[in-house]
């Protein structure tokens, strides 16, 4: 559309056209000799035909509703029969298979004797309820380990396995380093909500 017939149109409809020095816009980064033009001023500058792959352009000719693909019976038996037949989900271990599981997992970084201790502190940390009052810390302090990942492998797997048990590591014995676990009053959040008195070191 030409400037001339926008300016028209405008006229027609009793608008008045908006030049470019009324929203303040006086000059150009070019320095070109510039014209003036206006795109998309009708309706009709908004319209698109879409265009099949044969390049014919494409009409709406149904305007109707699309009929429901309703499934036949016999479909429906076999969808139902399918649901059915879907394998269940496995199902959850007990705290005593958990806990021998762990164990079993823990023997295999700390070794069997070391893995026992720990199934005996457990145990005496069930027998022995702790009051929520007491300020004692119950511990237990693996033998040393200078091998790092191990000790990890034996942070995480307590923390997987024994909710009522925290980790850290501690000195022994001069610089060697060991894994120490223990059980405080506050068992019921396991590792996380654990209060250790001691500052724990790293590794």
């Amino acid at each position: 559309m030409s400037s001339g017939q926008a300016e028209a149109e405008a006229a027609a409809i009793g608008g008045q056209r908006v030049g470019e020095n009324d929203v303040g816009i006086t000059e150009y980064v070019s320095s070109h000799v510039g014209f003036k033009g206006t795109l998309k001023y009708r309706y009709s500058d908004f319209i698109v035909n879409e265009v099949d792959l044969e390049g014919k352009v494409v009409h709406l000719t149904d305007t109707s509703n699309p009929e429901r693909q309703q499934k036949s019976p016999a479909a429906v038996v076999e969808d139902t029969t399918s649901d059915t037949t879907k394998t269940p989900p496995p199902p959850v271990p007990d705290a005593g298979e958990l806990l021998a599981k762990g164990l079993s997992e823990l023997a295999t970084v700390i070794g069997e004797s070391q893995a026992a201790k720990v199934k005996e502190f457990l145990q005496a940390e069930s027998e022995e309820s702790v009051s929520a009052n007491q300020e004692e810390v119950r511990t237990m302090v693996l033998d040393a380990d200078s091998d790092k990942q191990k000790r990890t492998q034996v942070h995480q797997l307590v923390r997987q396995y024994f909710p009522t048990l925290a980790t850290d590591t501690v000195k022994v014995d001069g610089d060697h380093t060991s894994i120490r676990l223990f059980v405080t009053a506050d068992t019921g959040k396991g590792q996380q909500g654990g209060q250790n008195p001691h500052k724990r070191q790293k590794g």
